[in-house]
């Protein structure tokens, strides 16, 4: 899992990611210093948790989640706030929870088990997806559709901006939710060659 924490006090983003670290050990975690920066962390990786802040310089949180609501594949908003009054807009972000500052240990814990239980349904879906028919590959067309596409209809597949797509006569560039090395394993005793772009 990997956690995003944007709060521009650093010893608020610290006491987070402490609490965090003793629920969620084996978590990947990240810092940003305001919502600019934050943005700029979302744009070069995938999260799977962002907790935001909402008064921050430049872009507050609920800029910020605005934005994030662009993506195809956003990460689980928490806001961390000493205001309570924002919850309604939140939620109305779709947020996963609202904690309000000091965080308490236990209140946390609750979030975490949200988070948690809403990772393993995503994780389940994506092995179900790897897992079906043989020389298929669901492929996403677009938020709500999936598609089953065979690998015949297939030009080729490509990484770009740290997603991967693959183009198919007949359709939009088409997003795989796996790596490029992921798909060459399965891929490549069905004729498929991986290249350079050059």
């Amino acid at each position: 899992m990997k956690i995003l924490i944007a709060d521009d006090e650093a010893p608020a983003r610290e006491e987070l990611q402490y609490l965090l670290q003793e629920m969620l050990p084996q978590a990947d975690y990240r810092q940003a210093t305001d919502g600019e920066e934050a943005l700029a962390c979302l744009r070069e990786d995938e999260y799977d948790a962002v907790f935001l802040d909402i008064q921050m310089p430049g872009k507050n949180g609920l800029e910020v989640a605005n934005k994030l609501l662009e993506h195809q594949n956003p990460p689980r908003i928490v806001f961390a706030t000493a205001y309570s009054e924002h919850a309604v807009e939140a939620f109305r972000l779709s947020a996963l929870d609202y904690l309000v500052k000091p965080i308490r240990e236990d209140r946390l814990a609750q979030t975490v088990d949200k988070l948690q239980e809403k990772c393993d349904q995503r994780d389940g879906f994506q092995k179900l997806l790897w897992s079906r028919k043989e020389n298929k590959l669901w492929v996403e067309a677009s938020e709500e559709r999936w598609v089953l596409l065979d690998y015949s209809d297939i030009l080729y597949i490509q990484a770009q901006d740290k997603k991967v797509y693959a183009v198919a006569n007949g359709y939009q560039p088409l997003r795989i939710r796996r790596t490029l090395k992921e798909l060459e394993e399965v891929m490549a005793p069905q004729g498929f060659l991986r290249v350079h772009k050059g």
